[in-house]
């Protein structure tokens, strides 16, 4: 096999790996989802170490606020969680329906992770 054949191929492969990466994270459920941000980013850990994380992994940074929380929409009626707040877009596809998936982590007064909601979306016709 020659070096450009080679080249081509392993780059083939990584960006197979990389799909196949990214498909089974989008279908996982929202929990799963959780858990994996959590092993990342654990309660606790500091708005800007967040934030600085968000932009690492190259996902959109929807919203931040240092001023007040987001708006659970987990239980009704909604309430604010948290004193400060930063909204991700960490993933988006299409599959039967378009899907998203958005990441809305609450901090207290401080600054430290007191509540992470991963919620995820279809857009129907």
């Amino acid at each position: 096999m020659t070096r450009k054949r080679l080249v081509v191929a392993m780059a083939l492969l990584i960006g197979l790996v990389s799909i196949w990466r990214l498909y089974i994270f989008v279908r996982y459920s929202e929990s799963l989802v959780q858990a994996r941000i959590l092993k990342a980013t654990p309660f606790g850990t500091d708005f800007i170490v967040v934030e600085d994380y968000v932009k690492a992994k190259g996902w959109e940074l929807s919203f931040l606020s240092k001023t007040h929380g987001f708006l659970d929409q987990r239980t009704r009626p909604a309430t604010t969680s948290g004193e400060m707040y930063i909204q991700a877009s960490v993933a988006s596809y299409y599959d039967l329906l378009p899907a998203d998936i958005t990441a809305f982590w609450g901090f207290d007064r401080s600054g430290e992770l007191v509540d992470l909601w991963v919620w995820k979306t279809f857009d129907g016709p």
